[in-house]
């Protein structure tokens, strides 16, 4: 789960170094296979000045019913008492794992009488958004009708508890709590205004009812079937309305988990979140708004856009999907059906998924790829890095920079993960590696991972893909071709296959390029920010699929 292009650290801060960065990848594909796992029933051992968990024992002293330890990353001395005589028994059976590498999963221990959340692949909660503006005539709106309503059967039968909202949107916003509950709005102090918006509708929905599919299965197809097309395209104010129905009426505890899925074929022109208006840095902030109070609530947004010779701004609309996790995909009209049926049936292993990186003060965060983060790097050890949901596909990249001479001889890294897995239980994940430090560069350039360097290097150049920015995203790569041929690099690990991953990239960049033109896309924009999602959050083993599958076509 945890793999590193450095095997040792320079024990000085070396200008080497830019061209071999220290890099680690954090895989999601193993993230489930708890058999493998030292599982620990109990709760963990934590410094109290950095957050740093031990799951080393063998550092631990243990006097009576008290335990101390320095911490390895903070330096801090730390004492606790032990509460219960099973906590020191399992500490004294795990004081002999140790090594340079260890990997532990706490289970947040739950009283005997709280109900466990049952698994639910789609979440507690499902909102439909849908755009029925005039533009989604000829046929597209009733593509979506039967898709929602194949949705709402399917939830019928594997999920009934799942709770089901509509909102459709023109140039007003129409929320359907229940098939026989609604309410418009279409006055401009709510539809330009979030603040006025919010308040208005945490008002409204005090006495709003809302309940499970198994209560209102049928009447919400008769609904959805009654659905026509009319007007502008409202969309900011409908994912707004999305966001407090959610959070307002569903989502009663971290543990409820809830997905919002957009359909749109038009650019959003009416009300707050304009794409249309000339301040398009002032929109995009909007949708990151959105995107960030979901994040905090748990709340996954995919969107779907159809082509339809209009703009649809996945460019902008579709930061939302980057911060909370979710899927934005750009579609023709003949693939609405397929594509909702895949995105209902995605699979979250992850959500509410929130990273801690700890290590000692010589070493620092650099840089993280693979996810969307708001704001800048977090440099202190521990501060919290929200990653929103995670599916196993998914692969996290670190880059690390050494500030000063290593302080000592063998270096601890920590990585913490706590998130809700697949079955809403709450679990923390820590895996510990120490890397030994070395005055030789040689040695640590003849042991270094190529391929892991590579991969992160491959997922930053997709990111300036997906802000459609293709001349930089050329030269991160053709940099990084550069790089592997220089002489650092010629006796280290997997060169040839990081080689191979970096020349299949840009022969893939060129093969969706002719996709495009083949299939007529306008909205290159939208376009390179729905390839660019995928590929940026790519892991390697996604990545050498592909490339062997060409090969074999071949």
């Amino acid at each position: 789960m945890f793999r590193k292009s450095f095997k040792r650290l320079v024990e000085k801060p070396d200008d080497k170094l830019n061209e071999m960065p220290l890099v680690a990848a954090l895989t999601m594909e193993n993230l489930e296979k708890d058999e493998k796992m030292d599982i620990r029933p109990q709760t963990p051992i934590i410094c109290k000045h950095c957050g740093g968990i031990v799951v080393d024992y063998s550092q631990l002293k243990i006097s009576d019913n008290n335990i101390s330890w320095n911490c390895e990353f903070c330096g801090n001395d730390n004492s606790i008492k032990i509460k219960e005589p099973e906590e020191k028994k399992v500490i004294e059976e795990k004081k002999e794992m140790t090594g340079e590498e260890l990997s532990v999963l706490f289970k947040e221990i739950t009283k005997e009488e709280e109900t466990k959340i049952e698994h639910k692949d789609y979440g507690n909660s499902i909102v439909s958004i849908i755009d029925i503006s005039g533009s989604m005539g000829g046929g597209k709106l009733e593509a979506v009708k039967h898709s929602l309503v194949q949705t709402v059967k399917d939830i019928k039968i594997n999920n009934p508890s799942t709770i089901f909202a509509l909102i459709a949107f023109t140039d007003w916003v129409e929320i359907y709590s229940t098939p026989e509950t609604s309410f418009r709005i279409e006055d401009d102090n709510y539809l330009f205004s979030k603040k006025n918006m919010a308040k208005f509708l945490k008002k409204t929905l005090k006495d709003v009812k809302i309940g499970p599919v198994s209560e209102f299965g049928d009447k919400w197809i008769k609904k959805i079937e009654s659905l026509r097309t009319l007007g502008w395209t409202a969309l900011g104010p409908a994912l707004y309305s999305g966001e407090v129905l959610i959070e307002e009426k569903v989502k009663q505890s971290e543990e409820s988990s809830a997905r919002i899925i957009l359909l749109t074929d038009g650019l959003a022109n009416q009300g707050m979140g304009n794409v249309e208006s000339a301040d398009k840095k002032k929109a995009k902030e909007f949708y990151e708004s959105i995107g960030a109070d979901c994040l905090k609530s748990g709340i996954i947004i995919d969107l779907v856009g159809v082509q339809s010779g209009n703009q649809v701004a996945l460019d902008i609309v579709g930061v939302t999907t980057d911060i909370t996790g979710g899927e934005m995909v750009l579609i023709s009209q003949q693939e609405i059906e397929s594509t909702f049926a895949k995105i209902r049936q995605k699979r979250y292993i992850a959500r509410n998924t929130i990273l801690r990186v700890f290590m000692p003060k010589f070493l620092e965060l650099d840089d993280i790829t693979g996810t969307y983060v708001t704001g800048k790097i977090p440099k202190k050890p521990g501060e919290p890095i929200n990653l929103g949901a995670l599916d196993k596909d998914r692969e996290i990249y670190l880059r690390f920079k050494q500030k000063k001479k290593a302080d000592r001889a063998e270096v601890p890294i920590q990585i913490q993960m706590e998130y809700l897995d697949a079955n809403n239980e709450k679990k923390y994940r820590v895996i510990r590696s120490k890397v030994k430090t070395t005055d030789n560069f040689e040695e640590y350039s003849k042991d270094y991972d190529a391929e892991v360097y590579a991969n992160m290097e491959i997922q930053e150049a997709n990111e300036f893909r997906k802000d459609y920015d293709l001349s930089s995203a050329k030269r991160k790569l053709n940099g990084l071709r550069k790089n592997l041929k220089s002489a650092p690099f010629a006796k280290s690990e997997n060169l040839s296959m990081a080689q191979e991953l970096a020349d299949f990239e840009e022969e893939d960049w060129m093969a969706q390029e002719e996709r495009a033109k083949e299939e007529k896309v306008q909205d290159m924009s939208s376009y390179y920010a729905m390839s660019g999602q995928s590929s940026y959050r790519a892991s390697m083993n996604t990545r050498l699929m592909k490339m062997r599958k060409k090969k074999k076509k071949k």
